[in-house]
């Protein structure tokens, strides 16, 4: 199963933003277990948002550091012409949360995670935020 991994739980794992960062910590955790049959993507323009975020919240040194090690761990969906053209026929509101769904959509990935699942209530995705999806993989696991 593919995962799109939103912007905000990456930066609640590099920032360390409290409460987030536990259930950010355990969700990655989750993700490099190789047992899992699950494959998590970022969309090629999260890159550049989350470079611009962290290099002015720590340091351009820092913000180089962590994306390079995070995106070993990730598969990198593309966001091209097709995916932005999608985008404006999505019923999400906000463009840049239509562009990561859109993206979802062209790149075969069947889940989103996100803290601000009320931003993508009209997804024709599924969406969890960190927590629910991980309480919902352990019950499935327990039956």
């Amino acid at each position: 199963m593919n995962i799109l991994i939103d912007t905000n739980i990456i930066l609640d794992l590099a920032l360390r933003r409290k409460p987030f960062n536990t259930v950010a910590k355990q969700f990655f955790a989750f993700l490099e277990d190789n047992e899992n049959n699950f494959k998590g993507y970022v969309s090629s323009s999260t890159i550049s948002d989350l470079y611009y975020i962290i290099s002015k919240t720590k340091s351009k040194t820092y913000a180089y550091d962590f994306i390079k090690d995070f995106v070993l761990l990730l598969e990198i969906a593309t966001v091209d012409k097709a995916v932005i053209l999608n985008a404006f026929d999505s019923t999400i509101d906000d463009f840049e949360d239509a562009i990561q769904e859109s993206s979802a959509l062209l790149n075969d990935i069947d889940i989103i995670i996100t803290r601000n699942d009320k931003d993508f209530k009209n997804s024709r995705i599924k969406i969890y935020n960190p927590q629910e999806f991980l309480e919902e993989i352990q019950y499935k696991r327990r039956i």
